[in-house]
């Protein structure tokens, strides 16, 4: 009598540990919604995690153990520590290499991936949550949110309450200056075809941090438009930024020589990374646009 209520509690209780485990995938993960409104399944703890953007390993190295990131785009440069992660092709992305590495969630930047390829990675069982970076403050929010999908709030937490503490104060002393005292300013992305940082773009917000004002004035569809050589004319910057890459805009655009900036020797270039990643060297960013635009 014993051993057969011994045996049925064994069998009992592997019956119940079977059914967890078929069900595994089910119990342990957590609906949530991404910044593009899409519902995402993501295990309650993720282990393995791939980027498929640049300004958000930044932020993952920044806050989450270096092994978690099983890997990264070619793109992906910064901290050099992230070298040591394996990288994956993105353009365009190698669906079976990715499959191989088995992570439990990929973070991508809106834009970066298409939602038809989000959807075909999901109904191989990957979880694809999409980031979407219009402002400043919108970058500490990833951050935040990003620690807690990867269990790592406390460090995620402390990050965006140092950048956020520094933005405030940028914030008091630009909204200090007077509005005539804040020059215009044109962030070029490339010369040829020739692109800008928009009306609605996160750089726009920099600017604005930076104690200056975008020299696009109007909305565009695409925070990032592109111009035609007579609307950069007509713009007429007293400032003008941009890359090394794009040091031959003088060359393409003779007619720029006209402008204000260009008169005034008001070109500067910056680093393309620090401009093009919306990340947790944020504040280096505009640090580096407020020395630019100051008064002489």
């Amino acid at each position: 009598m014993k051993n057969k209520l011994f045996n049925l509690l064994i069998f009992i209780a592997l019956a119940i540990f079977t059914s967890c485990g078929g069900d595994r995938n089910h119990k342990h993960t957590r609906k949530t919604h991404d910044d593009i409104g899409r519902t995402v399944n993501i295990p309650v703890r993720v282990h393995r995690v791939v980027s498929l953007t640049p300004s958000i390993t930044e932020i993952l190295a920044t806050i989450a153990p270096l092994e978690k990131i099983v890997a990264r785009t070619p793109h992906c440069t910064y901290p050099k520590e992230i070298l040591k992660v394996p990288v994956i092709d993105v353009y365009p992305l190698d669906i079976e290499k990715l499959v191989k590495l088995k992570p439990d969630l990929v973070f991508v930047k809106e834009g970066f991936l298409a939602i038809e390829q989000a959807n075909q990675l999901e109904k191989l069982g990957i979880s694809v949550y999409y980031l979407k970076f219009n402002t400043a403050q919108d970058i500490i929010h990833a951050i935040v949110k990003v620690g807690k999908l990867m269990d790592a709030d406390m460090q995620a937490a402390l990050e965006a309450d140092t950048l956020g503490m520094h933005l405030h104060k940028l914030k008091v002393k630009a909204e200090q200056m007077i509005e005539k005292d804040k020059p215009e300013v044109l962030i070029l992305i490339s010369s040829n075809p020739l692109y800008a940082y928009g009306k609605d773009s996160y750089a726009s917000d920099f600017l604005y941090y930076a104690g200056a004002k975008n020299a696009i004035k109007e909305k565009f569809s695409n925070p990032f438009p592109q111009l035609s050589r007579e609307y950069l004319l007509k713009l007429n910057p007293e400032i003008l930024i941009t890359t090394k890459q794009n040091d031959n805009i003088f060359d393409l655009y003779p007619e720029l020589k006209q402008s204000k900036a260009f008169k005034n020797n008001r070109i500067h270039y910056i680093d393309e990374d620090l401009i093009s990643r919306p990340g947790p060297r944020v504040i280096e960013a505009i640090l580096k646009l407020k020395e630019m635009v100051k008064n002489k």
